[in-house]
């Protein structure tokens, strides 16, 4: 779930979607959010000026493994290297931003790099930014609501 106008990064970073959740089942998402990665409901969405439900293009065991691995990273603390321009990612982080952590859940499960810019670039440094997880063309927008 790809998301803006709703979180504490909207105007901070370039992109329209500037919030990415993973979608757990059950009416459930896990977040990456300044007080730590959780779960939460994902009805939360629906005071954002638009969200995104974006698909990943992956089997099904892969995407059940990505949501397994962000699972296993509840409780883990925020990761604010992405306030840092340069900034970084990674998959095996001891913290988490939002984007990472559904970017690190698809390469855990099976190697997919869901970052549209997976190196440098101007707009992101070396973060996977939001905007680039519905960019990325090994993903699409199933359905989106302004």
């Amino acid at each position: 779930i790809a998301v803006s106008g709703v979180k504490w990064g909207d105007g901070v970073m370039p992109g329209h979607y500037t919030h990415v959740a993973m979608y757990i089942g059950g009416g459930l998402i896990v977040e990456a959010m300044p007080d730590g990665v959780r779960y939460a409901y994902s009805y939360i969405v629906h005071g954002a000026d638009d969200a995104a439900i974006v698909r990943v293009n992956a089997p099904s065991w892969a995407r059940q493994a990505a949501a397994d691995f962000c699972e296993a990273q509840v409780g883990k603390p925020y990761d604010y290297i992405w306030l840092t321009y340069i900034g970084g990612k990674q998959v095996y982080g001891s913290s988490y931003y939002c984007s990472e952590l559904t970017w690190a859940g698809y390469q855990d499960a099976a190697g997919i790099d869901i970052d549209d810019n997976p190196g440098w670039s101007w707009s992101y440094g070396y973060n996977v930014a939001p905007q680039e997880i519905p960019d990325d063309g090994d993903t699409w927008i199933v359905q989106h609501a302004y």
